[in-house]
């Protein structure tokens, strides 16, 4: 078996796109950069250890979720252990449960 996988949907890609323009914008460039890669090694650690995240039933899907502050980490794991699947990456401090659709 070769080294996990992190697939992202179309949806947390954009999601990677918005906070790297939000923080070039305020912070500068390196600082989204560094943001940026701090994000991309905590999924690459939990693409290798996908049972950290715990079940969110709160939405629809029953997707994982983990937090790297201030980031929700909404994802699926592959089949056989092969990685993660991203769904989305939302900032904590927005409404989460209208982003990702809330069971009622």
């Amino acid at each position: 078996m070769g080294e996990p996988k992190v697939v992202k949907s179309r949806e947390a890609q954009a999601d990677f796109n918005r906070i790297y323009a939000w923080i070039a914008q305020d912070s500068g460039e390196a600082r989204a950069e560094a943001v940026i890669m701090r994000l991309d090694a905590a999924l690459l650690r939990l693409a290798k250890r996908p049972g950290l995240g715990r079940r969110r039933r709160d939405f629809r899907g029953d997707p994982h979720g983990l937090t790297v502050a201030p980031w929700l980490v909404v994802y699926d794991p592959l089949p056989d252990d092969a990685g993660i699947l991203v769904l989305r990456i939302v900032d904590t401090r927005r409404d989460v449960a209208a982003l990702l659709g809330k069971k009622s």
